[in-house]
């Protein structure tokens, strides 16, 4: 994408008009669907919006595009983006971890996973690989990557994370509904929305290990 950005920063213009077909050129070269022209250059063109019927939104500080947030063993999260929102090519979460909790260790065999640490300080492990990101640091965890991570600071951590493509959201919304909050996480309970989603339980939070 640094490449595309570089390539259509070359094209504002200076004061000169800018044909549509400018425009197709520059995204077929980067495998890209246009759809519409930055809203900066559209004074230049006189283009009109080409009626997507996907709508557009935005959230709040706090929002969630499902209506709460939810409690998944521990963590709170905000679903930004649905499967739904993306049809099915992704899926954004802010999510809250409080100091020296964490997930298992795990992996998906349907989603690569991005995380973009906000605000703290996290212990990631990933791929084997031991990391320590804070705000403004992130990491890619691959499909089929053990990873984990726990919040080592002394406040509530805040991360965004991405997941592609899309279910991950389900997967979370399904697993909080099966351990609400003050449930115990029994395996019981667990596994069989898990399984479902292809998700693999691999070893202990990094909390728990000696």
């Amino acid at each position: 994408m640094d490449e595309f950005f570089a390539d259509l920063t070359a094209m504002v213009p200076a004061d000169q008009p800018i044909e549509p077909a400018a425009y197709l050129k520059l995204y077929e070269k980067h495998h890209l669907v246009f759809i519409a022209p930055p809203l900066g250059h559209r004074p230049y063109i006189g283009w009109k919006s080409s009626g997507e019927s996907r709508p557009a939104f935005s959230l709040r500080a706090g929002g969630s595009r499902l209506g709460q947030r939810l409690d998944v063993i521990g963590d709170q999260i905000d679903v930004l983006v649905t499967s739904k929102d993306s049809e099915g090519k992704m899926a954004a979460f802010a999510t809250f971890t409080d100091p020296n909790t964490g997930p298992p260790l795990h992996s998906h065999s349907q989603e690569d996973e991005f995380f973009y640490v906000l605000d703290g300080e996290m212990e990631f492990e990933v791929d084997g690989r031991q990391l320590v990101l804070s705000g403004g640091d992130c990491a890619l965890s691959p499909r089929d990557t053990a990873h984990t991570f726990r919040n080592i600071g002394q406040r509530r951590a805040r991360m965004v994370v991405v997941a592609f493509p899309g279910g991950m959201d389900q997967f979370l919304a399904e697993l909080a509904a099966a351990v609400p909050s003050g449930i115990e996480p029994t395996s019981e309970r667990i596994l069989p929305p898990a399984r479902k989603f292809g998700i693999r339980f691999l070893g202990p939070p990094l909390a728990l290990r000696g």
